[in-house]
């Protein structure tokens, strides 16, 4: 018998996960694979070991001798393909036999004869199963032309001879022009199969699709039944069910056994799907067989309670169907199953299906009794529009059939939130409203055909249907400008570019195809509207663009665009003026699109362009911006045209627009933003980008704006040479020493990218909060700066890398990407803009249960702030340094609060040097910006010990008290369980008089010092006279004891040493009771204090 020990499945997201979970349980070691672009995806965590493909996107997953490589170099045994991909490619599966490595699929005969849809066919109606009527190969119009006029029907569907999922797959009438579409679908078979052969089949109207579940074991196969897959829009599955309703048994029985007798007469192995096409007088059509598992292969397993990967694995493990005790029979009652397909996806004002993209942000699908979820999702996964839209498939079943799964189904949806990245949860539960799966009468047209019905309806009960510009973010995409010319064409839709048509300059005709887009696996070309040239591309093939993404820039011919112009041209309109057209070029030649090899080097390296970090950060509101017709200062040494061109805004993009204006109201969110720009001079700071920080300083001081910077680049720049002899280092520009003075008049957020050395450096330095992305290199002097000091040789890497900065406190928010760091450099800002109009508020019930009863028995303190603060509402500061103490912003009923507090899992929570610079250093910084803050208290005081003084603990842990007692902005207390000694004052303020309040819960204990240390060095004398060692140990015991019950929180509370014990779930209302009331900034006196660095 075969013995499968390890497997390594090719494929990602969520059929990675399933298949993982099966070969866990089966005790077989799980392998993954990833291309460079997809690190992110959920599958990684699930495998014992993954592994880097060379490639990225989905042509990484299909490199077949890379794959095949990888598992012999592994010495792994088997391979699993999954679904798409290479699951269907005889090739591979050729590739595995011959090197050893077995292949969890059909053979390589098995896939060329179902892989052929037109060769299955054949195979079909040699058994005597019908099919529909088809012909092919389509090579021409004239073959189109003769199938019309030999079925006499006045519609056909054209179909790629390989492949599946709908895919190369187009309906055309008689009237339409076949020539086109014709061309399409050869072009759309091409990119996914390899092969353009296509063959052209009559359309069964008003029909259902039903498949039937194949097992095989290369000797004979069983059915596990229909399943109905009606639901589809553009042929594509999204809502599946089982078994099939108001289907009679003889019609089953029929393709039960026509499913058998196909697959048998190949002695088919493994799971496979056989599809047929029923109409409404139930006449049966063999359409084609998947000879894989299929993505609805779980409301199957829901159905029959057997677990499908299980079964097949073990096919290619020895065992028979006989052995695994798989047999007919199977006894359903009324049990039902239905799924529906999570998608990544959205319509767009044309109501054309469009892929949405982002990092998801919120990722709750609840669960239940009968309800399963396959999914891949996760917070912070980035779609980045490459990959299948597939985010989980939600599954509900139930014993009393199909109605009820249909309940459970609508009801989880409605339950469940994912937020980030738009999702088609809405328009299911819409669909599920208006048709009745369980009546069986949704055919496969019923979806296309009222689609539009479904989005009126959904944007009239929700406002969410259709959108008018998906202006989904894709952090890939090759650029993004906000001025466009007239001549400038767009994408309308979330896609890539697969291929290009036409050359640059070179004359074409209207109706000429340009380039084609790939999307929701379908081809969409784009064509020349009148006749013309393209001047510029502005991407190239493999380019992935979002809807408003600058595609090229056509010149139509002058007699057509004046004829146009004319066309349009009201009396009243006037050609632009010669001086306004100047500014306009010389604005479009600061732009993207006028940097094409300059943006080709930022996305070489995964990075994106400073215009599209902060189109990404203010969305669709304007940038005023500051300085935009500067260049280098060096105009001795290089022409004008050459500065102009090649050093814009001299590499520092400056100025001013409007930041959570979807939140606040609009005069609130005012901010500047300032943005070096790595792509003129690598970010260097020359003389006049020293001119615009000064002037951006003044406009920020004198408007009283916050300011976020994005800082990359290396400092100063020596070839600035236009000062001539009237500089010589620069010491006495203002810049360093007016940034630094802008600290504390307003909030200064600081995005540190890439490499960020020296000047650049300092400047972020001195920014209050640091937000880091893993690839910053971050240092006050570079390598050549070290070198030049005689200090060694480093690489820029080897300088400051995340792995030092993050732990060693530098870092307050290490981020994946810059999308990531947009939005954390929002919502930490959004703390100083003002109070949340709706906020959602957590189960404070967990509060009750959260501190465990064993006094002992350590916790998490972020649970407790979790429970305390509104969902979604925690921003951690500088969580990888000082570990023992917890700093950063929540909100309480939509109120921004600072928060400190003690966490046990370090030091017992105990206040070490660090611990105490870090809250202190917070503490002002919420003091500064009239930020209410609440402690959470629980530490049995200050850190002690020879070790720890050489650290300066006097000195840091006095800042804690400093910081403290001069606080005006209110401040709260809450002792969760130990209040001991020095340590406690410090978290109160320095007395537990000096905050609003001081609360205790019941697990609360107060002293003077540690229990332990209080008896050891109160009671000496005592345990000292006691010469038993047994009845020293139970003497101590009692001592701490007795001083324990006497510390408890009632006894402090009647004591008034609390002002009183709180059940947990009250504290939320106690902490809006304080700062309910808005506190005025105006009353305050100004304290012109600075925000520590440290």
């Amino acid at each position: 018998m075969t013995i499968i020990n390890s497997v390594l499945i090719a494929n990602r997201g969520e059929i990675a996960i399933r298949i993982s979970k099966t070969l866990n349980e089966m005790g077989i070691k799980a392998y993954g694979i990833y291309s460079k672009d997809d690190s992110s995806s959920a599958h990684l965590s699930y495998c014992t070991e993954v592994f880097e493909l060379n490639g990225t996107g989905p042509s990484a997953y299909l490199n077949i001798d890379e794959i095949i490589s990888l598992a012999k170099s592994k010495k792994i045994k088997a391979v699993h393909p999954g679904y798409g991909f290479l699951s269907e490619n005889h090739a591979f599966a050729a590739s595995c036999a011959k090197n050893d490595i077995i292949f969890i699929g059909p053979n390589e005969k098995t896939l060329k004869n179902f892989g052929n849809k037109e060769k299955a066919k054949k195979l079909a109606q040699k058994l005597g199963i019908p099919v529909c009527s088809s012909s092919g190969p389509i090579q021409k119009k004239s073959d189109i032309l003769s199938f019309f006029n030999e079925i006499k029907k006045n519609k056909i569907i054209l179909k790629a001879n390989f492949g599946g999922g709908g895919r190369g797959s187009r309906i055309i009438h008689k009237k339409d022009d076949f020539s086109e579409v014709l061309s399409l679908v050869k072009e759309e078979a091409k990119s996914f199969s390899g092969s353009n052969l296509i063959f052209a089949e009559e359309v069964i109207e008003e029909a259902r699709h039903i498949e039937v579940q194949i097992l095989g074991d290369g000797q004979s196969c069983i059915h596990l039944f229909e399943r109905d897959c009606s639901f589809q829009r553009s042929f594509q599955k999204f809502i599946e069910f089982c078994p099939a309703p108001n289907l009679s048994s003889q019609a089953k029985d029929k393709l039960y056994n026509y499913a058998i007798s196909l697959c048998e007469s190949v002695a088919y192995k493994g799971l496979g799907t056989v599809e047929f096409l029923v109409d409404k007088n139930e006449k049966i059509y063999f359409m084609e067989v998947n000879p894989r598992v299929q993505v609805e292969h779980t409301i199957t397993e829901e159905l029959t309670g057997i677990d499908l990967i299980r079964s097949q694995i073990s096919v290619f493990n020895g065992k028979s169907l006989k052995d695994q005790n798989i047999k007919a029979g199977i006894v359903l009652g009324k049990r039902a199953s239905i799924q529906a397909r999570l998608n990544m996806e959205s319509y767009d004002n044309k109501n054309q299906l469009v892929p949405t993209t982002g990092t998801i942000k919120e990722y709750d699908i609840v669960s239940g009794p009968g309800i399963r979820i396959d999914g891949a999702g996760k917070v912070g996964y980035l779609n980045n529009g490459l990959y299948d839209s597939l985010l989980a498939k939600v599954i509900a079943t139930s014993e009393f059939g199909l109605g009820e799964a249909v309940r459970k189904l609508d009801f989880t949806l409605r339950m469940s939130n994912v937020s980030g990245v738009e999702t088609n949860k809405n328009l299911i539960i819409e669909i599920l409203r208006q048709e009745v799966p369980q009546n069986g009468s949704v055919n496969i047209s019923t979806i296309d055909n009222n689609i539009e019905v479904y989005l009126q309806k959904l944007n009239r009960d929700t406002q969410i249907g259709v959108k008018e510009n998906n202006k989904n973010e894709i952090p890939n995409r090759p650029l993004i400008d906000s001025a466009l010319t007239e001549n400038t064409i767009q994408s309308e839709l979330v896609g890539t570019v697969i291929d290009i048509k036409v050359l640059p300059n070179k004359k074409i005709k209207q109706g000429d195809t340009v380039l084609v887009q790939e999307s929701m696996k379908m081809h969409h070309p784009i064509k020349a509207n009148a006749n013309g040239f393209v001047s510029n591309f502005f991407v190239d093939i493999g380019d992935t663009v979002s809807t408003g993404s600058p595609l090229f820039e056509f010149i139509p011919e002058k007699e057509s665009s004046q004829k146009k112009l004319k066309k349009g041209k009201s009396k009243k309109s006037k050609k632009m003026r010669g001086d306004l057209e100047n500014l306009m070029e010389r604005r479009k030649l600061t732009l993207d699109k006028s940097r094409l090899i300059a943006v080709k080097k930022r996305k070489k390296i995964g990075k994106r362009t400073a215009r599209e970090n902060i189109k990404s950060l203010i969305g669709n509101n304007d940038f005023f911006e500051y300085g935009d017709l500067v260049y280098a200062a060096q105009r001795s040494r290089r022409s004008l045209d050459d500065l102009i061109k090649n050093t814009p805004a001299d590499g520092l993009i400056t100025g001013l627009s409007y930041v959570n204006s979807d939140l606040f109201a609009k005069e609130q969110t005012k901010t500047a933003i300032m943005h070096y720009d790595y792509m003129v001079l690598a970010g260097t700071q020359g003389i006049n980008n020293h001119k615009k920080l000064d002037r951006m300083i003044d406009v920020i001081r004198g408007l009283k704006v916050p300011l976020i910077f994005f800082c990359e680049g290396g400092g100063g720049r020596p070839g600035d040479v236009d000062a001539g002899d009237q500089n010589i280092a620069g010491l006495n520009i203002p810049s360093f020493h007016d940034f630094a003075r802008l600290s504390g008049e307003v909030p200064l957020v600081g995005i540190g990218s890439g490499r960020l050395f020296a000047g650049n450096a300092a400047l972020l330095g001195c920014c209050d909060v640091i937000i880091g992305t893993r690839d910053l290199n971050l240092g006050m002097g570079g390598p050549a700066m070290i070198e030049g000091g005689g200090l060694g040789v480093y690489k820029p890497e080897e300088v400051g890398p995340t792995s030092v900065q993050y732990p060693n406190g530098v870092i307050d928010i290490l981020v994946d990407n810059e999308d990531d760091a947009i939005v954390i450099a929002k919502k930490y800002l959004s703390y100083f803009q003002g109070n949340l109009g709706s906020w959602e508020a957590p189960e404070v019930e967990n509060l009750r249960y959260v501190i465990p009863e064993n006094r002992l028995e350590v916790y998490d303190i972020r649970e407790v702030i979790d429970n305390i603060a509104d969902i979604g509402s925690v921003l951690e500061i500088k969580a990888g340094f000082a570990k023992g103490m917890f700093t950063g912003f929540i909100r309480v009923k939509g109120k921004p609060l600072g928060l400190i507090a003690n966490n046990p899992l370090f030091l017992a929570g105990a206040i070490d040097s660090d611990g105490a610079d870090k809250a202190s250093r917070f503490i002002k910084l919420c003091e500064n910006y009239n930020i209410p803050i609440l402690s959470l208290c629980d530490t049995p005081g200050m850190m002690v010990g020879p070790e720890i003084e050489e650290t300066g603990l006097v000195r840091h842990c006095c800042r804690l008290f400093l910081a403290g007692a001069n606080v005006t902005v209110p401040m709260m207390t809450i002792v969760l369980r130990k209040a001991y000694g020095l340590g406690a004052q410090a978290m109160a303020g320095g007395s537990f008089m000096a905050p609003q309040f001081v609360v205790g819960w019941p697990t609360a204990e107060i002293g003077a010092m540690g229990l332990e240390g209080a008896v050891k060095l109160g009671y000496r004398k005592e345990l000292e006279a006691e010469s038993d060692v047994e009845k020293k140990e139970k003497l101590f015991k009692k001592l701490v004891d007795d001083l324990y019950e006497k510390g408890k929180a009632i006894n402090a509370a009647s004591l008034l040493e609390f002002d009183t014990v709180l059940d947990p779930i009250e504290s939320r209302d106690w902490i809006s009771m304080v700062v309910e009331s808005p506190i005025n900034s105006s009353e305050k006196v100004p304290k012109n204090r600075y925000i520590d660095s440290w």
